[in-house]
């Protein structure tokens, strides 16, 4: 019967672990089968994934001294996933990219899979520079229009990649959507295509926002 198990388990995290809605299915044939082996797992796996997203890729600020602007951040089925915000320090504003070295929602399976309950975190590439005021709010207008946008498509995929848009108010509240594989062309395609080349220029230490501030609304 361990055997059949393994099978069956080894199947379905080569088959659909891109997948966080099938997943689903796969964590409960994990889940279930330890607890008739005397292991007691019990796990929200969506809350944990999204508590230990934001502990990455978006950590809490000192709001006393930051505040933020704008935020972006990618969930690929496969590749680790990312981030850009955009805070204000002061009289000052900053881009800041973050990257994981590894695909988290991957990362987090495996460990359930395993029942290893042991805390763990992942590498977590930082960058960040110096940006004028003309480009922060470009950007805080363009993902506005992206959140307001009625003809999104915010239906989950079997697999693909999905990105999340927010915007922060003088209170700090939030307005966000999540999108799921754009369509190609879209408002919200065109805007997720431009953060990650962001990103990346971070990450190449080649950022310049003169680039990028003439397709910001």
């Amino acid at each position: 019967m361990n055997t059949l198990m393994n099978m069956v388990i080894s199947y379905l995290k080569k088959e659909v672990i891109q997948s966080k809605s099938l997943c689903f299915l796969a964590l409960f044939l994990v889940v279930g089968w330890g607890h008739s082996q005397s292991v007691k797992v019990k796990v929200d796996l969506e809350k944990l994934y999204k508590s230990r997203l934001e502990e990455h890729l978006f950590p809490q600020i000192d709001t006393l001294i930051e505040k933020e602007v704008v935020l972006f951040f990618a969930k690929p089925s496969f590749n680790p996933e990312y981030s850009i915000r955009i805070v204000e320090r002061g009289n000052q504003s900053f881009i800041e990219g973050r990257f994981l070295e590894k695909n988290l929602w991957t990362e987090l399976f495996e460990h359930l899979e395993k029942h290893d309950d042991k805390p763990f975190s992942l590498n977590v590439s930082f960058y960040s520079k110096l940006i004028s005021d003309n480009f922060k709010d470009r950007m805080l207008s363009t993902i506005t229009n992206v959140i307001h946008d009625k003809k999104i498509n915010d239906k989950m995929p079997v697999d693909g990649i999905s990105y999340d848009f927010w915007i922060f108010d003088k209170r700090e509240r939030v307005q966000s959507v999540e999108v799921n594989s754009p369509e190609s062309g879209t408002i919200e395609d065109k805007i997720a295509n431009l953060c990650t080349q962001m990103i990346n220029d971070l990450k190449d230490q080649s950022f310049e926002e003169t680039k990028y501030i003439g397709n910001l609304n």
